[in-house]
């Protein structure tokens, strides 16, 4: 994005960047009065900039719907792909159910539908657009929230961006947003920041000590995690690291990639793949 060079390091250059852009949208009479490809490069803009500092974004998406019939057809090859452990209604769950909507409908068997109907394609974007902007809103709020609940958000701000953009995988956010989540992760159940702690949680999460939809949530934000700092560990590997902190990658899939067997191991598998320490946790607080 063309403002990606003043987002990072300097909040106050970034906000100030960003309020010559709200001027700009006011003095042309809003967003609405921009063209659809200009308009959602606006909103994206700010949305970029409103992640990298975990603020509320203003300018709401107003893109037309999915028709009811493509909607219903998305839902069902979506169904079943993201994690959900309380009831649809819940802020978190649209967002989560939106996103794997999106991703259904960039998988091959859908490419060619949206190639074909420029309105379906529109609606889809619509559909990310509308959950991206809820998703950040929800970030921002204040007021305490539940571990699981924390993370899944942290974990769904992973996956908009790793999985539904073009972001690049080197890209500062992406070491941010991963940072986050480890963070949210390692609060754990009690509050407290020890790998011992969350370990017990993990394996409590695995052996019924939280709802079995907590689990398989907790390990679908694990697994994001992953996915994402292997993509950033390759691209270490391959000598085209934009990462500012060299290492990053390689140090943080390891880190998701411990959790993973941790809550495994609760599950009664993959016990001992990586041989964790006499107390049997497999973090490690240098990695």
């Amino acid at each position: 994005m063309a403002c990606a060079a003043v987002i990072f390091g300097d909040r106050n250059s970034a906000l100030s960047h960003f309020a010559a852009v709200y001027e700009l949208v006011r003095l042309k009479g809003g967003v609405d009065t921009f063209q659809r490809i200009d308009r959602r490069a606006v909103i994206w803009c700010e949305l970029h900039v409103c992640a990298a500092y975990q603020l509320p974004p203003t300018l709401a998406p107003t893109l037309p719907a999915l028709s009811n019939h493509v909607a219903s057809a998305l839902a069902s090859a979506a169904r079943g792909r993201g994690p959900r452990h309380r009831t649809p209604a819940s802020a978190l769950d649209r967002v989560l159910s939106a996103f794997h909507l999106v991703s259904a409908a960039t998988s091959a068997a859908w490419t060619p539908v949206l190639v074909a109907d420029p309105a379906c394609k529109d609606g889809v974007a619509a559909v990310l657009d509308d959950a991206a902007h809820a998703l950040l809103v929800e970030l921002a709020r204040p007021g305490a929230r539940g571990w699981i609940d924390a993370v899944l958000l942290h974990a769904a701000h992973v996956y908009l961006w790793t999985a539904l953009s073009n972001l690049p995988a080197g890209a500062q956010l992406n070491v941010m947003l991963l940072e986050r989540l480890r963070g949210a992760l390692e609060i754990g159940e009690g509050g407290g920041h020890n790998d011992k702690e969350v370990c017990a949680a993990l394996a409590r999460c695995g052996g019924g000590g939280i709802e079995a939809g907590g689990a398989r949530a907790l390990l679908w934000a694990l697994v994001v995690g992953w996915f994402l700092a292997e993509k950033i560990w390759r691209r270490e590997e391959s000598g085209r690291d934009g990462v500012r902190r060299a290492g990053a990658g390689a140090k943080l899939r390891g880190w998701f990639e411990d959790g993973i067997l941790e809550l495994l191991r609760g599950f009664g598998g993959g016990a001992n793949e990586r041989g964790g320490g006499a107390d049997g946790c497999g973090f490690s607080g240098d990695r």
